[in-house]
């Protein structure tokens, strides 16, 4: 991760020059109470580079950042976040919500 982007691995095919959104959980050192908060980056990136492994299917993307925002206090251990993150369509439901 860098201020103009990011390299990533993921299951999904993209091709260079096509525009995603994402949302990047960053690490804490959050105290024990605090531990199931965390601070994210959401916003829309264009892949720029993919790189393809046969071994396992798998692909490696270098995407530029193109916006974003920082969402704080993301309460990780949520049924929403969780539903989000593991339900088809909950993910973008999730991304457009209002901050």
């Amino acid at each position: 991760m860098s201020k103009e982007g990011f390299f990533c691995h993921t299951r999904q095919a993209f091709a260079p020059g096509e525009m995603l959104r994402f949302l990047l959980l960053l690490p804490s050192t959050a105290t024990v109470s605090e531990s199931a908060k965390g601070t994210g980056l959401q916003g829309t990136a264009e892949v720029i580079r993919v790189l393809a492994h046969a071994a396992d299917g798998d692909f490696s993307i270098a995407c530029r950042l193109s916006g974003y925002r920082v969402i704080t206090n993301i309460d990780l251990a949520s049924e929403e976040m969780s539903a989000a993150l593991s339900e088809p369509g909950q993910f973008e439901a999730w991304l457009d919500r209002e901050p």
